[in-house]
């Protein structure tokens, strides 16, 4: 691969540069802090991409301007050009980065998702920098066991500062990366997951052009009913115009047609109110509501005088006590009631007893007196007979007591209680008959104060011919001024709304010319007789509704679509992405195994290419050091320790540690030269020396640009980094052919 130019459009401290390579040998020249370094770093950006975050090299070439990092490199490859063109924008933590490889005649994508430097150059960016990039000689200790490991690891992998232990540690943790122990991580693992989401981003695309295309039919039927739906509104509107016309028209036949139903109302009105007033008084509902009342009071009080009248009748009827017995019990009350009477009967009848008793008593002691005697017998006779006397005198008042009252004095208790109850009932009676004939009394006198007020309602509303003091006479007249009333309230009801529809129309129909809306009317009034204006009204609301509608709807679908085009993906595009990603990971399955061969193989195969590349390498690394020391030593080898020995003209043997630090710089720049021939065989990288030379004496320096110009000649491109103008002016002086860049 060869550079062809570079054109650093922002990067690191550069901006707007652009150089044109040579195939051979390019010099830049530039003080320190020029941007050598810069230079390199663009060409590894191109190759390989940016660095991660918090690489030393990211913060260098990354711009502080615009915190970006653009440009692209032209290659010349297996015979074609080519240009790769890369940008990075700082976005985050990872950042944004694009990269594409072009065909540089036809401009179309080449190689589309490979990375550039594995395209170019088939080695990863590790490779490539510890190969191709020389930084200042490394190896002025080149003797000792430090020396002869960088050898070793040089032969072993392409990199002084790795031996073959980690060489092995490395391609295991690469075969990690690949595909972890478990199987749930490595690059393996995220390429399939990575296929399912192309794989799904693909669908999603497909589904998406078929959204679009149905946004885009739905956009297309949208516009036609919207245009037939203008249509139809416009028929509609003119529709409504022309029956509202015509109804305006017969709103003004209406409005005469009012303003003679108002005055047939108003002679209606006049009639009813001449025809039913028969006094000067005028009819009101008061009159009717007054004599409904007296109607109901007299029909009231006239049924509780009747009912009064026959309570009177009844109570004489139905007498509850005997006169007699009445009378003998108000005799009872005067000599102190039937307890007086009937304790002084209690009080004959024990005397009676007690005596009888007592004098029987003395009589049987005085029968026994004569025998103790004759004293006690006289005595005890006496008082017998006393008592006995007076024991028939109590009886002789108790039974005149009782016949006082024409009883025995078994009989006369009861007749005492009876003759009491029956004095009591007589009295209950007599005040209930006082008290019947005053409620009838009241009762008759209502009637007659209610006749009058009902006669004085008549002669409000009647002549006093008509008038009749009857509970029907009231309510027929009650019913007659009700009824006029109710007719004379419906009339001027219907007046009052005809008055007030008539002022709305008038008001309403103010502003119009009915001879000019005769003239307006386009269509016969026959012809839209079979029109509905509530459903044409209702189709326009909804025509109006549905054009609305349409019209977000069109909107909705518009927005839509932007939408869906913005965040559409071309399937094809996926499709391919999705087949390159298919094969990548076939490639890193391949790779995979491979590396589980290698890691396998490692030991032996150390061994073995150690002792089949180093001789090749020592005899390609003895030409360039017979170039550089001009044949003082024309071999370079290593030892079983890969002790690094060169032989001199006359073949004897110099160890490393007998070298002078020139000659170990020499070695180790033929080392590398040789390591890359050795690596890349036939398209070889450019080769990058980046202030390489700064610690050369002049004389060596013009060996070594010798070295390179031939080299040149043998289809390596060589790009000298340098602080120095020497190099320039040697390669003047030994007429050697380069480039130059000024930086």
């Amino acid at each position: 691969m060869k550079i062809l130019s570079l054109n650093i459009v922002e990067f690191g401290g550069l901006s707007g540069r652009q150089f044109d390579l040579s195939e051979g040998l390019n010099i830049f020249e530039g003080e320190n802090e020029a941007g050598k370094s810069t230079v390199w770093l663009f060409i590894k950006f191109m190759l390989y991409g940016m660095p991660r975050k918090g690489h030393e090299d990211r913060e260098r070439s990354v711009s502080w301007r615009g915190h970006r990092a653009v440009g692209s490199m032209r290659v010349r490859h297996e015979g074609r050009e080519y240009r790769i063109e890369r940008s990075f924008t700082e976005s985050g933590r990872s950042g944004n980065e694009r990269m594409n490889i072009y065909h540089h005649a036809s401009g179309e994508i080449a190689f589309p998702g490979k990375e550039a430097g594995e395209v170019f150059l088939g080695v990863p960016k590790e490779i490539f920098e510890n190969t191709c990039g020389i930084g200042q000689m490394r190896l002025s200790d080149l003797g000792g066991k430090k020396g002869a490991d960088a050898i070793r690891n040089l032969l072993s992998s392409a990199d002084e500062t790795t031996d073959i232990t980690h060489i092995e540690d490395k391609l295991d943790k690469i075969r990690v990366q690949y595909r972890h122990k478990n199987g749930k991580g490595g690059l393996l693992y995220e390429l399939n997951a990575q296929i399912n989401d192309a794989k799904k981003q693909w669908e999603t695309a497909i589904e998406t052009e078929r959204r679009l295309c149905l946004l885009e039919e739905k956009m297309k039927r949208n516009q036609e009913q919207s245009e037939k739906n203008a249509e139809r509104l416009s028929l509609v509107s003119e529709q409504l115009t022309q029956l509202g016309t015509v109804e305006l028209l017969r709103r003004f036949e209406r409005l005469r047609e009012m303003l003679a139903q108002k005055s047939e109302l108003d002679r209606k009105i006049s009639e009813l109110k001449t025809s039913a007033q028969k006094t000067e008084r005028e009819l009101c509902e008061a009159d009717a509501a007054t004599l409904r009342t007296l109607a109901v009071n007299l029909r009231t009080a006239k049924l509780r005088e009747a009912s009064q009248k026959e309570a009177l009748a009844k109570m004489a009827e139905s007498r509850t006590y005997d006169e007699a017995d009445a009378e003998l019990g108000e005799r009872l009350e005067a000599e102190g009631g039937a307890s007086a009477i009937l304790a002084r009967l209690k009080k004959y009848s024990k005397g009676f007893a007690l005596c009888l008793g007592g004098g029987l008593t003395l009589l049987g002691i005085g029968a026994i007196g004569v025998i103790v005697t004759p004293i006690l017998m006289a005595v005890g006779a006496l008082l017998g007979v006393g008592l006995l006397s007076v024991s028939m005198m109590a009886r002789k008042k108790r039974l005149a007591l009782a016949k006082s009252f024409g009883q025995t004095p078994d009989t006369l208790p009861a007749t005492l209680t009876r003759c009491t109850e029956a004095l009591r009932a007589r009295r209950e009676e007599g005040k209930a008959q006082i008290e019947a004939e005053a409620s009838y009394r009241a009762a008759e006198g209502l009637v007659r104060e209610i006749e009058e007020a009902l006669a004085t309602a008549l002669r409000r509303t009647l002549p006093a011919a008509e008038v009749e003091l009857t509970v029907d006479a009231a309510d027929r007249e009650a019913t007659r001024i009700s009824a006029h009333l109710s007719e004379l309230r419906a009339l001027l009801a219907n007046r009052s709304a005809l008055a007030k529809t008539l002022a709305d129309e008038q008001s309403a129909l103010a502003s119009y010319d009915e001879a000019a809306l005769r003239e307006s009317l386009t269509v016969d009034p026959a012809a839209l007789a079979s029109l509905d204006p509530t459903r044409l009204e209702t189709e326009r609301r909804f025509l109006k509704g549905q054009a609305k509608t349409l019209e977000d709807g069109f909107r909705a679908s518009q927005i839509e679509l932007i939408s869906v085009k913005t965040n559409a993906k071309d399937p094809i595009e996926l499709a391919d992405r999705h087949s390159e990603l298919c094969e990548s990971y076939a490639r890193a399955e391949e790779y995979y195994e491979t590396l589980e061969l290698a890691l396998g193989a490692l030991s032996e195969a150390a061994g073995t290419m150690s002792g089949n590349i180093a001789p090749a390498l020592g005899r390609r690394a003895g030409e360039m050091m017979s170039i550089i020391s001009e044949g003082r030593y024309e071999t370079l080898a290593a030892g079983a320790d890969y002790t690094p020995t060169l032989l001199d003209a006359d073949q004897l043997t110099v160890t490393a540690d007998a070298l002078s630090a020139g000659t170990r710089d020499a070695a180790y720049l033929s080392l590398r030269i040789a390591l890359v021939s050795q690596l890349f065989e036939e398209d070889l990288p450019p080769l990058m020396l980046d202030d390489a030379l700064c610690q050369i004496d002049d004389v060596r320096t013009a060996r070594i640009l010798l070295l390179l110009s031939k080299l040149c000649e043998e289809q390596f491109q060589c790009l000298l980094f340098t602080c120095h103008t020497r190099e320039a002016r040697i390669c003047d002086e030994k007429g050697l052919h380069y480039a130059k860049h000024l930086l």
